[in-house]
């Protein structure tokens, strides 16, 4: 079985980003992770509140307007963390950390970074809802097939003992995700 464009994306995405982890060390990826993870937070938060003032300006379909909030959200989030931490750089450059430390903890940051954008974009792809897109991951791919089943888990993980509504209509997003990957309806395409 060949790679997929999809597999061959999201192994792209992870080596980048455990790239940096390695090369920017500890200290820079937990600014880049902070980023990463307010991001997230912020975008899934704000999206439908900045897709509806945007379409009381603007004549566009509602899924355009969704896009584009979400990534003007994660795009000010990010830099808005970045511009933090060029700050705190200044104040922190006398504390290092030992070398070896500083370089695996960037690795294992930037890996889990990495997972974080690419859960990221494969539910950004099941807020499509298309069976036959769907089908297609379930079939055709190998990593992102996995990846989504595995988000409800990831996601159990990372909330921790949160509790509240947010956290059970997210943890009900990606089980019905999943739940679209596994069980598409049977069409060929």
């Amino acid at each position: 079985m060949a790679i997929h464009w999809l597999d061959g994306f999201i192994l792209f995405i992870l080596f980048c980003t455990i790239y940096w982890g390695w090369k920017e060390g500890l200290t820079g990826e937990v600014f880049r992770f902070l980023s990463v993870v307010a991001a997230l937070f912020f975008a899934f938060k704000f999206t439908h509140v900045l897709s509806s003032e945007i379409a009381t300006f603007v004549r566009l379909p509602y899924f355009f307007l969704k896009l584009f909030s979400f990534f003007v959200i994660l795009i000010f989030t990010y830099v808005l963390v970045q511009g933090v931490k060029l700050a705190t750089q200044k104040y922190g450059e006398s504390t290092n950390f030992y070398d070896r430390l500083e370089r695996y903890g960037g690795l294992c940051v930037g890996f889990l970074k990495g997972m974080i954008v690419v859960f990221m974009f494969l539910a950004l792809l099941g807020t499509l809802e298309s069976p036959k897109l769907s089908a297609h991951i379930k079939y055709r791919t190998f990593l992102a097939s996995w990846m989504v089943l595995q988000m409800p888990r990831f996601f159990d993980y990372m909330a921790g003992s949160w509790r509240g509504r947010r956290v059970l209509i997210l943890r009900k997003y990606f089980n019905d995700m999943a739940n679209r990957v596994q069980n598409p309806p049977m069409r060929h395409f």
